[in-house]
């Protein structure tokens, strides 16, 4: 055993040497928890290297390890089916996938990182964080003394801690949790938006429904369908669940199941010859949670026949088809998947959906996303539009950016939308 720092927070650790892996060192830091890191392999591993990332992986990194997560080995793909020291082989860049991205991802799980530094059973203790060490600072997804003291004062601002007072004034790093904070805590617990993995969930669940594809059908079919369901009032998750040759269908279906309330897999001819082993293909219809079915299957260039040549028992199982129609497919996607458990109210369909262009309605929709991310605050513009161009095409967020400036409806600082120009909505839309 040697004392060293931690590779992403810089905090003095122990470290490990791996038995009968002479090459892979086993961290145990006190904020990120145990992980592993093969040396003669860790320059493969995408962007860890660089100091930004080293700082998401450390949040990451102590989020689990708050949430009594177990240890991970890093690698440049995901395998969790694979463990070293039983830790499962994690990829970086799922990790940076993790780091929040919205004002109010910040703000919710700074809540729960915080909630679960108390006792149960003394919810109002103080919290002392200790500035000296940049490790208290994780907790709150900042990088420095000063991002973290900003942020506590904003907490406190919001009704959501409590300063230690002392005759000489506030303690500004020792604090306490409000009856407020564990309100919204209890609340985000309950509702799923998002679930803390101590009390049997994951990470956060902040989309209606996830769409499993294979790449093959992503502009076809998947796109357009994502677009329409959107128009529908959902959020729809599926940039990071184009399937390609080598990818865990089950792997795939866990991680939708984690973050969304639903799931749709399109089945088609590209999909199936994936050669998905028969158990995973086969589980897709027996998926529940809390006792209902969760997962809703497409079919896409297929039908009963061919799906039955894989899986009699998916083929037996009730299932909407692209043949219909794409205004059918949400149709059916609305009333199989029980919408009015997911809100209270969906905006009706409009009469002149199916008159619209593809390219109009994707503006719509785009719109729509670009109030939805500013409601809560501004955004820098490249956080902005890089965000949103997972899911759209990068000139279509801009160009309609410009529409939504021009129609008055979002404003920014400069003259140029350049990646450190802050975008936000309008007073009458914020």
């Amino acid at each position: 055993m040697n004392n060293n720092n931690c590779y992403f927070c810089g905090s003095e650790c122990e470290i490990h040497a791996v038995t009968r892996m002479h090459n892979v060192n086993d961290y145990r830091c006190k904020y990120c928890g145990q992980y592993l890191i093969d040396r003669g392999f860790i320059g493969r591993i995408p962007g860890i290297n660089k100091k930004e990332n080293k700082f998401k992986i450390a949040c990451i990194l102590n989020e689990r390890r708050l949430k009594g997560q177990s240890g991970v080995a890093l690698s440049d793909k995901t395998d969790e089916d694979r463990k070293i020291s039983n830790c499962p082989m994690i990829s970086a860049s799922e990790l940076l996938d993790e780091f929040p991205k919205k004002h109010s991802d910040f703000l919710n799980r700074a809540l729960l990182n915080l909630s679960r530094l108390v006792k149960p059973t003394q919810p109002f203790e103080n919290i002392r964080l200790n500035m000296a060490n940049k490790g208290d600072c994780l907790h709150l997804f900042t990088s420095d003394k000063q991002g973290c003291r900003v942020f506590l004062r904003v907490l406190a601002e919001q009704g959501y801690i409590i300063f230690n007072r002392v005759q000489a004034g506030e303690q500004w790093d020792v604090f306490c949790l409000t009856t407020k904070c564990w309100e919204k805590v209890e609340n985000l617990q309950q509702t799923g938006e998002i679930h803390d993995s101590s009390n049997g969930g994951n990470t956060s669940m902040e989309w209606d429904v996830f769409i499993c594809h294979a790449s093959e059908d992503k502009e076809e079919f998947v796109q357009p369908l994502a677009i329409f369901l959107i128009s529908r009032g959902l959020k729809v998750w599926y940039d990071k669940f184009t399937l390609t040759v080598g990818d865990s269908l089950r792997r795939s279906i866990n991680k939708g199941l984690a973050n969304s309330r639903y799931g749709i897999v399109v089945i088609s001819p590209s999909f199936l010859h994936k050669e998905w082993p028969q158990k995973e293909l086969d589980g897709l219809t027996a998926r529940e949670v809390n006792g209902r079915k969760v997962i809703l299957p497409v079919w896409h260039q297929i039908d009963e026949i061919g799906v039955r040549e894989y899986s009699p028992i998916l083929a037996d199982r009730v299932a909407t088809s692209s043949e219909k129609g794409i205004e059918k497919v949400v149709e059916d996607i609305l009333k199989a998947l029980d919408i009015s458990t997911i809100a209270n109210s969906i905006p009706e369909y409009p009469k002149d959906m199916a008159d619209q262009s593809e390219v109009q309605l994707m503006a719509r929709v785009i719109r729509n996303e670009i109030i939805n991310y500013l409601r809560p605050s501004w955004l820098m513009s490249g956080l902005l539009i890089t965000e949103l161009s997972k899911s759209f095409p990068k000139h279509s967020v801009v160009d309609e950016l410009h529409r939504m400036k021009e129609d008055g409806l979002v404003s920014w600082d400069s003259e140029s939308l350049e990646d450190n120009t802050r975008v936000s909505l309008t007073k009458t839309k914020s």
